[in-house]
């Protein structure tokens, strides 16, 4: 069984990670919102896949530097 640090060091990343995706949402939400208003073109489903799996890659390529 995982010691009282271990259990907090999860329980506190997976709170920060539910709060960071919560909140890009609504920022993308919003700016969705406003993108629409001004008449610009929408970002399909293709594009914004293509981009979540950057970001990934730059974040494993981050955490491969921390460790």
């Amino acid at each position: 069984m995982r010691d009282e640090g271990e259990k907090r060091a999860i329980f506190l990343g997976a709170v920060v990670g539910a709060l960071s995706g919560a909140t890009l949402a609504v920022l993308y939400r919003r700016w969705r919102r406003q993108r629409q208003v001004r008449g610009a073109k929408l970002i399909n489903a293709r594009q914004a896949v293509r981009l979540g799996v950057a970001v990934l890659s730059v974040l494993r390529q981050i955490m491969e530097l921390i460790s």
